[in-house]
C-alpha cells in the first residue's frame, strides 16, 4: 500500500461521516455543470472580467418575502432560480455547481473552500419544488463541509485544481453569508454572485476571459435575470413550461434570423426546367464520362425515348421506378427519361449488398426498374417481378419531349438513408422541394453556363442531386467521375485539371486530400472558383493551404439532410473562420427556417445547446410507408 493510499485512509476516517454523505450524494454524478457558450481558453491563462446587473424592485421584494428577510434563505431562493435556470438554459435533468463556504466567526478559522451542490430537476419540477431540495442541500453541505477533496475526487472522478479542492466549472455565492472566492483561485469558468446592499440586490458574473466573450456574458447575464423575474412570479408552473425567452429575443430568432422568404417559380418541374435549357443550349456539352459525351440535345433525346417507354407501360405521377446503374452518362438519361415520364426515381447502387438491394426494391414498392444489362447481369437474384427497361435499347421511340405528367407537388425521387437507426427509410422529395433550392430571387450563388461540375458523389447520396440539377438546370457541363477517381486524390486532381472543374462539391474529408495532393504539386493550377461543403463537420484550419494558394475560390460550408432537401444552411467561410478553427454552418437558405429548440420543443436562447429543426418548402413529403415515423420526425 503507497503513502499516498494510507493518507487517503487516513483522511477519510477523519471525515467518515462528511465522507459517507458525499459518496452518496455524488454517486454516478455528471460532470460540474458548464455554461456552454464560449470558446477554448488556453490552459492556465485565465484572465477575469465581469457583468453586473442590478435586479428590479419587484424581484428584490419576491426574494425578501419568500425568505422573510434571512439572509440563509435568501440564498436559497436565489440558488433555486440559478439552478432552475441553468437546468433550463443547459437541458439538464441533473445540475452540478459549487457554493463557497459559510463566513465564520473572527475567531474561526477560515478557508477558501467550494462545496458541491448537486439538484436533480425534471421536466414536471416547479420552482417551489426546486425550492425544497436546495435548503435540504444546502444544509446538509454546510453540515458536512469538512471532507477530504482528494478523497472523494478519487472515489467519484470529479476534477481537481491545482489547489487539490474539487473544481466546480460554475460557482454560485451570496456576499453576506458566503466566504470571499477568487474565482482563478478556484480555476471556475463563472462565478455567479449576488450582492445584497442596503435597497439592492445585484448579480454579478465573473467570468474567465480566455474562455467566454465579452458581449455573450452580457447576452447570458440578460438571460439570467430575465428568467429570474419569471421564476419568482411562477413559482407552482413547471419549469419546462416557464419561456426562457424574451419577447425581444424571440423576435430576433422567429424573424431577423429567419428572414428567408423568397420567390421562386412555384409551379416548374425538374424536367420541365432542363428542356428550356435544352431549348436555349442545344448543343452544349450536358455530360461526360469518361471518353463519352452527350450534348443538351442528345441527353434530352434519349430520355425522351425512355420517358416514351415508360409511358407506354403505364407509368404515371406519383409512381415509384427504381434505378440500378453504374456511373455513366446512361445513368443521367435515366433519371431525367423517368422524371419525364412523371415517375419518382430510387436510386440503387449495384455495388450495394445483395440484401440491401432486395430490401430498397421491396420496400419501395417500385413496378419499374430502369437498369442495363451488363449491370443487372452482375445482379441476377433481384427480387424484381414488374416491368425491364434498358437504357440504351430504345432507339424507336419518339425523340420529342412528352408531354408533361407532373406538377411540382409529385415526387421527384425517393432517397433511401443508410439506416443508422434501424433500416434503411425512404425520403420523399418532391419537384417544388428541388426546384425552390435551385432557383429563388435570393440565391446565393451565381451558377451559370460557363461552369463544369463534378458529380462526385453516388447517386444514392442527395448531395449529387445538387450537383446533377446545379449543372443541368444552368447550362453548365456535368462531369460523371470514374468511382476510382472519386476514390484517388490523385487521379481526381487530373480529372479537375483537364476538365477545368469550376465547381467542386465535396465532403471535407474527401477535400482535405485533394487539397494534399494539389499542395505537393507546385506547378498545378485548377480553374476551381467554388468549393462547397457537404456531408460532415469542416475543420476550416485544414483550408489554410488552400485558401493562401487560391485566394479567390469560394469555400462554402453548408448543412443538411435528406429530409431537408440536400442543403439547409449556407456560409461563405472567410479569413476570421479559417483561423478560429470553429465549424460554421451559417444561416438557413432562402425558403427555409432553422430554430433551435430545447426538449420540449421551446425556444432556446441565443448561444444555448438545443435541436435543431428545420421549416419551410424544402421539407420532404415524409417517409415512404413510414406514417408513425413521419409523424414523429415532422412536427408541427
Amino acid at each position: 500500500m503507497d503513502s499516498l493510499t494510507v493518507r487517503l485512509m487516513a483522511s477519510s476516517g477523519r471525515y467518515s461521516e462528511a465522507v459517507s454523505y458525499w459518496l452518496e450524494k455524488l454517486a454516478d454524478s455528471p460532470a460540474p455543470t458548464t455554461i456552454s457558450q464560449g470558446r477554448e481558453g488556453v490552459a492556465g491563462n485565465q484572465s477575469f472580467r465581469q457583468v453586473e446587473h442590478q435586479l428590479t424592485n419587484e424581484t428584490l421584494h419576491r426574494v425578501l418575502s419568500l425568505s422573510k428577510n434571512s439572509e440563509q434563505a435568501m440564498f436559497m431562493v436565489l440558488m433555486s432560480g440559478t439552478l432552475s435556470f441553468l437546468s433550463r438554459y443547459l437541458n439538464l435533468t441533473d445540475v452540478l455547481v459549487g457554493m463557497p463556504t459559510l463566513k465564520k466567526r473572527e475567531s474561526e478559522e477560515s478557508a477558501s473552500v467550494v462545496l458541491p451542490i448537486r439538484i436533480e430537476i425534471n421536466s414536471d419540477s416547479t420552482f417551489r419544488d426546486v425550492l425544497i431540495q436546495v435548503r435540504d442541500g444546502l444544509t446538509e453541505a454546510a453540515k458536512h463541509q469538512k471532507f477530504p477533496h482528494t478523497y472523494i475526487s478519487e472515489k467519484t472522478g470529479l476534477p481537481m485544481n491545482r489547489n487539490e479542492l474539487l473544481k466546480f466549472s460554475t460557482i454560485v455565492s451570496l456576499n453576506s453569508i458566503h466566504q470571499t472566492i477568487d474565482p482563478a483561485f478556484s480555476e471556475c469558468n463563472i462565478h455567479i454572485f449576488f450582492r445584497k446592499e442596503d435597497d439592492t440586490l445585484s448579480v454579478i458574473l465573473q467570468y474567465d476571459a480566455s474562455r467566454y466573450a465579452h458581449d455573450s456574458l452580457i447576452k447570458l447575464k440578460q438571460q439570467l435575470t430575465y428568467f429570474l423575474e419569471l421564476v419568482m412570479e411562477q413559482m407552482n408552473t413547471p419549469l419546462s413550461q416557464i419561456d426562457i425567452v424574451s419577447n425581444q429575443e424571440k423576435q430576433q430568432l422567429l424573424h431577423a434570423f429567419n428572414d428567408t422568404t423568397a420567390a421562386y417559380p412555384q409551379e416548374a418541374t425538374i424536367h420541365g426546367l432542363f428542356e428550356a435549357q435544352v431549348a436555349k443550349t442545344p448543343d452544349a456539352v450536358a455530360v461526360v464520362y469518361g471518353d463519352q459525351l452527350l450534348t443538351y440535345a442528345e441527353l434530352n433525346t434519349q430520355a425522351n425515348q425512355l420517358a416514351w417507354t415508360l409511358l407506354e407501360q403505364g407509368l404515371g405521377p406519383d409512381r415509384i421506378v427504381a434505378i440500378l446503374m453504374d456511373r455513366s452518362v446512361e445513368m443521367i438519361v435515366g433519371m431525367l427519361g423517368i422524371l419525364k415520364a412523371g415517375g419518382a426515381y430510387v436510386p440503387i447502387d449495384p455495388d450495394y449488398p445483395a440484401d440491401r438491394i432486395a430490401y430498397t426494391l421491396t420496400d419501395s414498392g417500385a413496378a419499374w426498374l430502369v437498369t442495363m444489362r451488363d449491370v443487372e447481369l452482375r445482379t441476377q437474384a433481384l427480387p424484381f417481378k414488374g416491368c425491364r427497361v434498358y437504357v440504351g435499347e430504345m432507339n424507336s421511340m419518339p425523340v420529342e419531349n412528352p408531354p408533361l405528367a407532373t406538377n411540382s407537388e409529385h415526387l421527384a425521387y425517393v432517397i433511401y438513408t443508410s439506416g443508422t437507426t434501424g433500416q434503411p427509410k425512404g425520403t420523399m422529395i418532391t419537384h417544388r422541394n428541388v426546384v425552390r433550392l435551385m432557383f429563388n430571387d435570393r440565391m446565393a450563388f451565381d451558377f451559370d453556363e460557363r461552369d463544369v461540375w463534378t458529380m462526385f458523389h453516388s447517386y444514392c447520396f442527395d448531395f449529387s442531386v445538387w450537383e446533377m440539377y446545379g449543372a443541368l438546370l444552368y447550362g453548365g457541363k456535368l462531369v460523371v467521375v470514374p468511382l476510382m477517381t472519386a476514390r484517388d486524390p490523385e487521379q481526381m486532381l487530373r480529372l479537375l485539371q483537364h476538365e477545368r472543374v469550376t465547381v467542386l462539391n465535396q465532403t471535407p474529408s474527401a477535400f482535405y486530400a485533394l487539397a494534399h495532393r494539389e499542395m505537393d504539386e507546385a506547378n498545378a493550377k485548377l480553374s476551381v472558383r467554388m468549393v462547397i461543403f457537404g456531408g460532415e463537420a469542416i475543420s476550416p484550419s485544414q483550408l489554410v493551404g488552400w485558401r493562401q494558394k487560391y485566394p479567390n475560390t469560394d469555400l462554402i460550408n453548408m448543412y443538411g439532410t435528406t429530409e431537408t432537401t440536400v442543403h439547409v444552411t449556407y456560409k461563405k467561410l472567410g479569413e476570421e473562420d479559417i483561423t478560429s478553427g470553429i465549424s460554421n454552418i451559417g444561416k438557413p437558405l432562402p425558403t427555409l427556417r432553422a430554430y433551435v429548440l430545447g426538449a420540449d420543443q421551446q425556444l432556446q436562447s441565443i448561444g444555448v445547446v438545443g435541436e435543431l429543426y428545420i421549416a419551410g418548402d424544402g421539407l420532404a413529403r415524409g417517409y415512404l410507408n413510414r406514417p408513425e415515423l413521419t409523424e414523429e420526425k415532422f412536427v408541427d
